[in-house]
C-alpha cells in the first residue's frame, strides 16, 4: 500500500484539531449540547411610607383627675369667691366647713375636708323631697343622692347669700348659681347635683 506524503499527513492533523477547538474551549465534552445563557432581571421594589398624623383633644379634667360632670361645667367659669366669710364656725364656732343660701332660700353646707362629724368631702343642700326626705347631697366618688337629715338644717341670720355668677370652691367640691338663674349646683369629681325650691337633678 502506498503511504501518504508528509506533508499530506501534517494537513489532515491540522483539519482534525480545528474541528475539536470549538467543542474544548466552550468546556463541553464533544457530541454534548451547550446550554443557551440565561437570562436575569433585577426589580428593584421601593415602599412610600406615608406619615400619619395622630391629632390630641385635650378635655377639662376634674379635681380627682378624671371626668368632669355635667354639674361641674355648669359653674366652671364663675367667679370664685372668697370662702372665708362663708365659715360656719362664724355662726358655730365648733362647725367644721362653710353654709350659705341660694338665692331662692335653698340652705348649703360645704365641706371640703373631713372633719369632726364630716367622714368626707361633701356638699349637702335642702331639698323638700317625698315623705321625710329634706336634703341631697354629694360626697366622696358616690353620684348625689336625696336623703333625710335627722338634725336641725337651715339657715341662719348670719348666712350669707351666695350671689348669681358667683362660686364657692372647698377642696375638690364647689357649688356655685348661675349668672341668670336661682338653682344652685355642687360638684365633686364626676358627680353632683342641681337644686332649687322647684326640684332637684341628680347625678
Amino acid at each position: 500500500m502506498k503511504r501518504p506524503a508528509p506533508a499530506a499527513r501534517s494537513a489532515v492533523f491540522l483539519a482534525g484539531l480545528l474541528l475539536t477547538l470549538p467543542a474544548c474551549s466552550s468546556g463541553a465534552e464533544p457530541g454534548t449540547e451547550t446550554p443557551a445563557p440565561v437570562e436575569t432581571a433585577t426589580v428593584t421594589v421601593s415602599e412610600t411610607v406615608t406619615p400619619t398624623t395622630v391629632s390630641e383633644s385635650s378635655t377639662a379634667e376634674s379635681p380627682t383627675t378624671g371626668e368632669v360632670s355635667a354639674f361641674g361645667r355648669k359653674i366652671a367659669d364663675l367667679a370664685q369667691v372668697d370662702p372665708a366669710p362663708y365659715a360656719s364656725r362664724h355662726i358655730f364656732p365648733q362647725q367644721p366647713g362653710f353654709q350659705f343660701t341660694g338665692p331662692d332660700g335653698t340652705y348649703c353646707e360645704v365641706y371640703g375636708q373631713p372633719e369632726g362629724v364630716v367622714e368626707e368631702v361633701a356638699a349637702m343642700c335642702t331639698h323638700s323631697g317625698e315623705g321625710e326626705i329634706n336634703a341631697v347631697s354629694v360626697s366622696g366618688d358616690q353620684p348625689a343622692t336625696t336623703h333625710h337629715v335627722n338634725r336641725i338644717f337651715a339657715p341662719r341670720d348670719q348666712t350669707r347669700i351666695l350671689q348669681p355668677g358667683t362660686r364657692l370652691t372647698a377642696g375638690a367640691v364647689a357649688c356655685g348659681v348661675p349668672e341668670d338663674g336661682v338653682a344652685v349646683t355642687c360638684a365633686l369629681g364626676a358627680h353632683g347635683f342641681t337644686v332649687s325650691t322647684q326640684g332637684v337633678e341628680t347625678g
